[in-house]
């Protein structure tokens, strides 16, 4: 089942306000070409839906990004030890000036979807994952949340499975793909058996990252299997494919 949790406008512009009252950290996330992006930055203030968040940076700190008038972004932050996430259409940049008077640089946007909270589950024992080749696609929220179209919202990573068991995998995935899905977080995994035809779908938590080299290796845990005949089925089909390649 989906782990999104709409919230309403109120408490959104409640989050918000305490989030830029703490200045804290948030990732904005942009669409170049045909790859997710993602900047570090911070909240400054803000007005009902209108934002105003520190210039943001790469992750290095060093490119800062370069944006165009009416882009969207999404806007990822932690609050309260949850994760929470909003879309935003860039307005521009602005002079900010502080409640002590120091002035200096700001983005400003504004919100332009409902606030969404990332429900997360308590971890569980993860065995280590078998060598498998093979491709999968990923997104937050569970496999019920799959967006219709990836947007910078709801980004879609994908990767190359590397390890695979009936508890999990092992996925070798951009970079960004770290920086935007966080440990415990929930998400839907697409696994395409290109071979035969058949793909399947599971829930799964994030439980590890890793750096390899220019990319990541991100470890997940297949969760909720016993909930479902749907799932039952995914991870019997799992299980075929390990032992007809002789790996279980």
């Amino acid at each position: 089942m989906s782990s999104l949790e709409n919230l309403t406008d109120e408490r959104m512009r409640e989050i918000l306000a305490d989030a830029a009252g703490k200045e804290l950290p948030l990732i904005v996330t942009v669409r170049r070409r045909n790859r997710w992006v993602t900047f570090r930055s911070n909240f400054l203030a803000t007005h009902e839906s209108i934002l105003w968040i520190a210039p943001p940076v790469t992750t290095e700190g060093d490119a800062p990004l370069k944006h165009e008038q009416a882009e969207k972004a999404g806007l990822t932050f932690e609050y309260s030890h949850q994760k929470h996430i909003v879309g935003a259409v860039i307005e521009g940049p602005e002079e900010y000036t502080d409640e002590e008077g120091n002035s200096g640089k700001a983005l400003r946007l504004q919100c332009s979807s409902p606030m969404r909270r990332v429900q997360r589950r308590l971890h569980i024992r993860f065995d280590p994952p078998a060598e498998w080749q093979l491709r999968a696609r990923f997104w937050l929220g569970g496999r019920n949340a799959q967006p219709g179209e990836a947007n910078v919202e709801s980004p879609v990573w994908s990767g190359k499975v590397i390890d695979m068991s009936r508890g999990g995998i092992m996925v070798r995935a951009d970079r960004q793909a770290g920086l935007f899905i966080d440990g415990g977080d929930i998400v839907g995994i697409e696994l395409d058996f290109t071979a035969d035809g058949k793909i399947v779908y599971l829930d799964a938590q994030r439980r590890n990252c890793q750096e390899d080299g220019e990319m990541v290796l991100l470890g997940f845990q297949f969760v909720d299997v016993d909930r479902t005949e749907y799932a039952r089925r995914a991870v019997e089909l799992i299980g075929q494919k390990l032992a007809e390649a002789g790996v279980e």
